[in-house]
């Protein structure tokens, strides 16, 4: 097994409001909160955050060819969909938060629904 396939295996048994957490604590520059009060502002922080980039997510992932074969046919294998969209963010240089945790939790979304919408729809 690979390190990114390890790492994406690690996030991929944490929860969507741990990995909010988590995403909140990146862009705050903090550690893990002290309390749940902590964690919940990291986690809103983080989800508010996370909902707002999807428009520019689906931009990237949805383009990206190891991504679109599981648009065309869907798999139901998370672990595949979500290393096919560690792949296409590769390139993002600019993204201010770990790219397994962006994996997941587009994998999670179902990449056929992600990129099926209208981004008319999203505004």
């Amino acid at each position: 097994m690979s390190s990114v396939d390890e790492a994406l295996a690690g996030y991929l048994t944490r929860s969507d409001d741990e990995l909010y957490a988590e995403i909140g604590a990146q862009l705050l520059k903090e550690g893990r909160g002290l309390g749940p009060s902590d964690d919940d502002r990291q986690r809103k922080f983080g989800k508010d955050w996370f909902t707002n980039q999807l428009g520019r997510l689906r931009r990237v992932v949805c383009a990206h060819q190891a991504v679109s074969v599981f648009v065309g046919a869907p798999t139901g294998d998370r672990t595949a969909e979500a290393l096919a969209i560690f792949e296409a963010l590769a390139n993002e240089n600019d993204l201010p938060v770990s790219r397994y945790i962006l994996a997941v939790l587009l994998a999670r979304l179902g990449l056929q629904q992600f990129c099926a919408v209208d981004e008319d729809d999203e505004d």
